[in-house]
């Protein structure tokens, strides 16, 4: 989280209006921290902006409480999802199409991300 933290800090002592670039950094800083394979907009989507403008261990702990959040949003997210692609797996052998399993295969393995807030769905291929 410390390196998160001074991702945001680095970038907006730069640019200071390049909040977007900045959390997009520092997620991707929390992934490799975390060793994960894939980065989650955990930060972007739960630090507010007032948290963008704080410096030191009082940004720190805005991370801190936004991951926290994060977390608390995305797990019942990835629950669902799981159990839908299960169930896509599942009939995908009943489809008529020729290609219905490479379909299916190829659905689930997109990326699909929603806006801030609910908006729009945006999939890229990974």
């Amino acid at each position: 989280m410390d390196r998160a933290a001074q991702v945001i800090e680095a970038v907006l002592t730069d640019s200071p209006r390049a909040e977007a670039a900045a959390l997009i950094l520092a997620d991707a800083a929390l992934a490799k921290a975390l060793a994960a394979t894939h980065v989650l907009s955990l930060l972007a989507l739960t630090l507010k902006p007032r948290d963008l403008r704080l410096q030191g261990d009082d940004l720190r702990l805005a991370c801190h409480r936004a991951v926290v959040s994060a977390v608390g949003q995305a797990l019942p997210l990835a629950s669902d999802l799981a159990r839908a692609a299960a169930r896509l797996r599942a009939v995908a052998p009943t489809l008529r199409a020729k290609a219905a399993g490479r379909a299916v295969d190829l659905f689930l393995s997109c990326s699909c991300r929603t806006g801030r807030h609910g908006g729009s769905v945006t999939v890229w291929s990974p």
